[in-house]
């Protein structure tokens, strides 16, 4: 009888590795191989065998795979050779490049100036330019993370929490300077924050126009992608009506926005023609019977604080918040507007440039009230430095013990009360 020869191929078992909790869509890692198995094929028509097989032997070859349990993998079989393709893919360690949070290993991928990057968390510390703060709600983790302060600056957004939820800045808001531009996501600056290079602390509106935030801009009204935006591919709506469209972050930078141009000479609903939104030019862009209808803006200091209206013949005002400033000079006002009333310029111990009007004051070292007459500095009445004081009456400004106020000690040998005398007979 003629029996079929058969010959078994060897499978490669590929090693297990972990899963990453929660890991949709893995990359294969570099340091992952697989080597096919020898797939010819040999011709047993003519084989000629006396040997009975095993009656078990499968003619097929070996495909079971191990056991993958709690392991992140890409599965398979080569459809040609039969082979298990099974490749291990290894969650991310923290600072590692990511786009999903499913490939770190601490489960929240996070958006740096240089790209997302699996989070690492902390217990209050972290290292410049990153702070510490509670991962996002959106993560489902109950931990401590560090989120870079600049991390979602400028992302292309639609509303608030994309800014917030994953930024070092929990004020960080979405807001636009006009809605052709789109809406960034923009650093807070309230409370004399700094705001980046190349961007100013100016008003900017919500989504919905319904509330102005002051937050960094770029002064140029344009709001460059960072590495994050780019690889996440994000976009912001932009333009109004016929004009609607979309601005996204590409590798060579954010996009132009997708919809039409607006034709500012009709104004007519029913013509197709964009509506836009108004805007500086002597036209009545939003078809409300009103032209430039923009609003005034107030801002400045002291003698400096004043409103604008910010449209004017067709040309945006923009106020200078030193507009009108002067030198500081005692009278009770804020008169080179910097928020401070009748201080001496910029020195701190009552020393030149004096304001105009400033008196004698004395410098009192030992903080006793009474000042020493050899040391004489000048202010503005009423707003001297706690240092300064309008007498010079002290004997002796090193030594708190002894001023006109001082009762005269007996036998020490000191004019405790700086009347001239020591010891004198009415001492104690």
């Amino acid at each position: 009888m003629r029996h079929l020869l058969f010959i078994v191929l060897p499978v490669l078992l590929v090693a297990c590795g972990t899963k990453s909790p929660g890991t949709d869509n893995p990359d294969v890692s570099d340091d992952t191989s697989v080597t096919p198995t020898d797939t010819t094929e040999t011709d047993i028509s003519a084989t000629d065998s006396t040997e009975n097989t095993d009656s078990e032997t499968s003619s097929e070859p070996d495909t079971t795979s191990t056991d993958n349990t709690g392991t992140d993998a890409s599965t398979g079989t080569d459809s040609e050779t039969g082979t298990d393709t099974t490749v291990i893919v290894e969650p991310k360690a923290s600072g590692e490049s990511c786009l999903f949070d499913s490939e770190c290993e601490i489960g929240l991928c996070v958006p740096t100036p240089d790209g997302n990057v699996c989070a690492t968390e902390c217990t209050g510390s972290c290292p410049t330019d990153w702070v510490c703060r509670s991962a996002p709600e959106d993560s489902g983790l109950s931990i401590q993370v560090c989120l870079h302060t600049m991390g979602t600056h400028c992302f292309p957004c639609t509303d608030h929490a994309q800014c917030a939820e994953r930024s070092g800045d929990p004020l960080a808001k979405c807001i636009t300077q006009h809605v052709d531009l789109g809406y960034f996501c923009a650093l807070d600056c309230s409370n004399s924050k700094p705001c980046p290079a190349g961007f100013a602390c100016l008003p900017g509106e919500g989504p919905g126009k319904i509330t102005f935030y002051q937050k960094c801009q770029p002064a140029n009204f344009h709001c460059p992608c960072n590495e994050s935006a780019k690889e996440l591919n994000l976009s912001t709506p932009c333009g109004l009506g016929a004009c609607s469209g979309q601005r996204t972050c590409e590798a060579d930078g954010l996009t132009d926005c997708s919809g039409g141009e607006p034709d500012p000479d009709v104004c007519d609903a029913s013509d197709g023609m964009c509506i836009n939104g108004e805007i500086c030019d002597l036209i009545d862009n939003d078809c409300d019977g009103l032209v430039d209808e923009l609003g005034t803006l107030t801002c400045g200091y002291g003698e400096c604080r004043h409103t604008v209206t910010i449209c004017v013949d067709g040309v945006e005002n923009k106020p200078d918040p030193y507009e009108g400033a002067e030198p500081e000079i005692c009278d009770g006002l804020d008169n080179d507007c910097d928020n401070k009333t009748d201080e001496n310029g910029n020195t701190a111990f009552g020393e030149e440039p004096w304001p105009e009007g400033a008196i004698d004051h004395y410098y009192d070292s030992d903080q006793d009230g009474y000042g020493n007459p050899l040391v004489i500095k000048k202010a503005c009445q009423g707003f001297a430095p706690p240092y300064l004081v309008e007498n010079n009456l002290d004997c002796n400004d090193d030594e708190p013990t002894v001023s006109p106020d001082k009762p005269e000690l007996c036998g020490n040998g000191v004019d405790d009360n700086c009347d001239g005398n020591i010891d004198e007979g009415s001492c104690q």
